[in-house]
C-alpha cells in the first residue's frame, strides 16, 4: 500500500541522515553498517560506479554488502534513510577495497 499521500496529513518530515556509517572491506567486498534513524522505515545503500541500490527495511539488520568489486579501488558508499515523507540527504563515506577499513563516520 502506497502511503506517501498521508505524509502531509500526518505532519511527517523526511528523516535525518543515517548517522555513524561504518565501512569494512576486503579485496573485492565492502560492507556498510549504520545506526537507526528514529523516523525511517527503510534505507537505500549505494556504491559509486554502480546502479545497484540495496533497500533495507528498518526491521532488518542495518547493513549492506557490495561484492565483486575491483581490488585497490576507492568507492563512495552512501546510505539514505526513507519514510513516507521522503528521503534524507545521503550519508557518505569513501572506502578502498583491499584495505581493512574500520572508519566510524561519513562525510
Amino acid at each position: 500500500m502506497d502511503v506517501d499521500y498521508l505524509a502531509p496529513l500526518l505532519n511527517v518530515n523526511a528523516p535525518l541522515s543515517a548517522p555513524n556509517i561504518t565501512v569494512t572491506g576486503s579485496s573485492d567486498t565492502l560492507t556498510v553498517t549504520w545506526t537507526s534513524v528514529a523516523t525511517a522505515t527503510s534505507y537505500n545503500a549505494r556504491i559509486s560506479g554502480s546502479t545497484l541500490v540495496i533497500t533495507i527495511e528498518d526491521n532488518q539488520p542495518l547493513k549492506a554488502s557490495f561484492t565483486t568489486l575491483s581490488n585497490s579501488t576507492v568507492y563512495t558508499v552512501s546510505v539514505e534513510a526513507i519514510n513516507c515523507a521522503g528521503s534524507s540527504s545521503p550519508a557518505k563515506m569513501n572506502a578502498t577495497t583491499g584495505i581493512n577499513i574500520k572508519s566510524a563516520e561519513g562525510f
